[in-house]
């Protein structure tokens, strides 16, 4: 999901919350995320392509 791949490229803090007056109740927690290293942004390529419903890239390239 997206809190998997965001778990890859970022550091979560985590800190508690509570609700406003009521400091005995805990509301859950708040994630701030910061980016692990300086990334340069993706180049893409764009364009349009017509293939038939039975058609499939291929499997997921992937490296470790």
């Amino acid at each position: 999901g997206l809190l998997g791949i965001s778990d890859l490229l970022l550091r979560a803090s985590v800190m508690s919350t509570y609700l406003s007056k009521d400091w005995g109740q805990d509301w859950g927690s708040l994630r701030r995320f910061e980016t692990i290293v300086e990334a340069q942004p993706a180049e893409l390529d764009l364009g349009t392509t017509t293939h038939s419903g039975l058609w499939s890239p291929g499997s997921m390239r992937y490296q470790p």
